[in-house]
């Protein structure tokens, strides 16, 4: 089934700082409803994706070269991502005969390749550590995106000193023509089950 949210339902969400564009399309196989947490922004395109974490945006203008997400379990929080884009076409034949570029050595797909690290293996390893995404905004208080060094360091004491608290926004599981708030996991500062 492939819906769009009702103005209801998109006025609800508001109040929870999920925007929905009326040009998202939804495609429910099993369970009619999905998941986002607040905050967020969900533009043009067709998703097809079980929950959405907060603080993240994606989607485009307008849904005729909007974003096409099918079969995606997941996307986590502080996602921004571009329109225009394709996740998981699984459904795309790749042994048949085609002009797109995509076979290459041989092979049906390749696999993405990183042509370049925003930052050093270092301070990757650190962010993996701290996994700041868990306390939302308050880990980046008085943090610079100009000095990662400085950043890093700054998310660390937050983190260490409890300014940082883990980070429990509402989850809202969207349908059609309904909108219900379910559980976080406040103490672990993760999305529950």
């Amino acid at each position: 089934m492939i819906f769009s949210v009702s103005d209801k339902v998109r006025a609800k969400c508001l109040e929870y700082d999920v925007d929905i564009s009326p040009d998202a399309r939804f495609i429910i196989a099993d369970e009619p409803a999905f998941a986002v947490e607040g905050p967020a922004i969900i533009r043009g395109g067709l998703f097809d994706i079980d929950l959405v974490g907060g603080f993240t945006y994606m989607g485009d203008y307008p849904i005729a070269q909007g974003s096409n997400w099918r079969r995606v379990n997941f996307v986590g929080r502080f996602c921004s991502i571009a329109g225009r884009v394709t996740v998981g076409q699984n459904e795309h034949p790749t042994d048949w005969v085609s002009g797109h570029w995509m076979f290459l050595d041989d092979l049906p797909w390749k696999e993405a390749k990183a042509f370049r690290y925003r930052f050093d293996h270092e301070a990757i390893g650190e962010l993996l550590r701290l996994q700041w995404w868990n306390y939302g905004l308050s880990a980046l208080d008085g943090a610079t995106i100009k000095d990662i060094d400085f950043a890093l360091s700054q998310i660390d004491r937050n983190i260490q000193s409890g300014h940082a608290e883990p980070y429990s926004g509402p989850i809202l599981r969207i349908a059609q023509d309904t909108v219900d708030v379910i559980s976080t996991d406040a103490e672990a500062g993760t999305l529950a089950d």
